[in-house]
């Protein structure tokens, strides 16, 4: 057995071509990234693969080709297109966990606009934007290590993606000769891992990162080589398979409708990949992945001025008949194609079911487009849209804030205090106010924030115990809270996961208008700054806590009302 390394620049084996832009996803040009025709090296086969960023290593991953055969496949299509968008920021499809978008909101808001001033269309994209599409699997997600990475990338005033892929560049060292293909895996999983643990790249999901300096092409080719070379020499003749599960170890983040086409019929990604992109071509309309029935792709109509959306098609990937099963609400004679039917009818919202075989699409794009125009346009006379928000004439508020065990409800965290204090015509009224047990442990970064420890709460209420009687108090008025784009969604699905109904009122964030009216008057947007610049007393706040948050969000929103810097509709 041995290797084959090739070097190549990112911008001879990378294209793009501009996006539709998406109202509340990211305001400045996004890109499709797709392979260049005609490139002459073997795209195919197992092995190791680092990115580097002016000549110096920021990533290192593995490719193992295709289920069936670990020398098939194409690595430009399946890793490294996904990883230009990720790492630039300048993907169509790009999208962030809860705790990393979380994340990168609390950098946002503790960093001034002054330091980073080639950024500011990127940061008002993150915090003005909507938090559905940053936070929905649209096929790329991104970290919060790449978002820090390209921070440094964005410094450069020419930020253009010709210039970002000017600097980028990969290398890729396949494995080569007659090897079982299980084999070969273990191979290739155990050098990433010895890889990864020698250079600890900035752009790899790493925990307990050590700076373990610079690394060149031609060092990590070294690296690569030699390790390949070493591990397929250890387990030569033996059955014993390497430790899975290392703390470095890279998982595959593609959504499972995409690894499930990958691993099946890999040659059928590229139909099914423009077809997604003729679905976001039309106007308000996304892509959002998600695990229903192993995994599923679902087509969003969005509603931006009443903040919300419906789910007028989903595709599901049938691997034994190679086709996509496609759910709408069309009736027969909603469908005017030639090409396509209503094959059967179930059950669910969506109810008519039309198959479609990838070899179909490229031919009859058109007839599929039209097809997916009238299923979008029939399911945006129907009901049940999901509104985040409704508009109402109020004169009552309630200002919010939670305190959390983590930034994630997906991974656990829950609730462990809350605070709102309700405003009725101009001044403060009631406040409702609870400590709450999480029924889990809270992690020592959590309370050096907020102060709260695990004994605090052994003799709080459940949030399920407090859950009605804090609707009750929310009513239907209109919320404040300093960044919503945290708070809402992590209440909201609280509520939902204890029975009661998800929020739907209409909220402003004191965060997202300070970025929006106020950038030419403060640096910084966190709540003491906007405390600060309108003279309002802090001193009682020595740690994050929900109630002396709520008093002086209060303030300051009733300041920014009057000053106009939030316009009440």
């Amino acid at each position: 057995m041995e290797t084959s390394t090739t070097k190549h620049l990112a911008t001879e084996v990378i294209d793009y071509v501009k996006a539709p832009n998406l109202e509340g996803y990211f305001s400045y040009d996004t890109f499709r990234f797709k392979p260049k025709k005609d490139v002459n090296f073997i795209k195919g086969g197992g092995g190791l693969y680092g990115i580097f960023y002016e000549g110096l290593l920021i990533y290192v991953g593995k490719y193992q080709g295709t289920q069936k055969d670990f020398f098939a496949g194409d690595i430009i299509t399946a890793r490294w297109i996904k990883h230009i968008a990720t790492i630039t920021l300048k993907g169509n499809k790009v999208s962030f966990s809860e705790r990393s978008y979380n994340q990168i909101v609390a950098f946002i808001e503790e960093v001034g606009d002054n330091e980073f001033k080639n950024h500011l269309e990127l940061f008002d994209s993150l915090i003005l934007g909507d938090y559905d599409l940053f936070t929905t699997d649209r096929g790329c997600m991104s970290t919060f290590d790449r978002f820090k990475f390209a921070l440094d990338i964005w410094k450069d005033p020419d930020h253009s993606i010709d210039n970002m892929l000017s600097k980028l560049s990969f290398v890729y060292c396949r494995l080569d000769g007659n090897i079982e293909t299980s084999f070969a895996r273990d191979i290739v999983s155990m050098s990433e891992n010895e890889v990864l643990s020698k250079t600890h790249p900035r752009c790899n999901a790493i925990s307990n990162r050590i700076d373990k300096g610079s690394f060149t092409e031609i060092e990590v080719t070294d690296l690569f080589e030699t390790s390949l070379l070493n591990n397929s020499i250890a387990m030569a003749g033996t059955k014993i398979l390497p430790e899975n599960g290392s703390e470095d170890e890279i998982v595959d983040t593609s959504p499972p409708f995409i690894k499930k086409i990958e691993s099946s019929h890999p040659e059928h990604l590229e139909a099914i990949d423009n077809l997604i992109n003729e679905i976001e071509n039309l106007h308000d309309v996304s892509i959002a992945f998600t695990n229903t029935a192993g995994g599923d792709l679902r087509v969003r109509k969005h509603f931006p001025e009443l903040r919300g959306f419906v789910n007028a098609i989903t595709f599901e990937w049938q691997p034994k008949k190679e086709r996509l099963l496609c759910k709408t609400m069309l009736n027969p004679e909603d469908i005017s194609s030639n090409v396509l039917s209503i094959d059967r009818v179930g059950s669910s919202v969506l109810k008519s079911e039309t198959f479609i075989h990838p070899k179909i699409i490229d031919d009859y794009m058109n007839e599929i487009k039209l097809f997916m125009a009238k299923a979008i346009e029939v399911r945006e006379r129907g009901k049940s849209i999901k509104q985040r928000s409704h508009v109402k004439e109020t004169n009552r508020f309630v200002v919010l804030d939670l305190e959390t065990t983590g930034f994630s409800f997906a991974k656990g965290d829950r609730i462990i205090e809350i605070a709102c204090l309700e405003i009725v015509d101009g001044s403060a009224g009631k406040h409702f106010h609870r400590r709450i047990n999480p029924e889990r442990e809270i992690p020592k970064r959590s309370t050096e924030v907020h102060g709260i420890t695990n004994e605090d709460l052994v003799n709080a209420p459940t949030f399920r115990e407090i859950s009605k009687e804090l609707v009750e108090f929310l009513g239907e008025s209109d919320l404040v809270i300093h960044n919503a784009a945290f708070d809402y969604p992590f209440l909201s699905k609280q509520l939902a996961s204890v029975g009661e109904k998800s929020l739907t009122n209409k909220f402003h964030c004191t965060l997202k208008a300070a970025r929006s009216s106020m950038r030419d008057l403060i640096d910084k947007k966190k709540l003491d700054d906007l405390c600060d610049y309108f003279l309002i007393d802090r001193s009682s706040r020595t740690k994050h806590g929900a109630m002396i948050d709520v008093e002086l969000t209060a303030k300051v929103f009733l300041k920014m009302v009057e000053l106009k810097f939030i316009i009440i509709m």
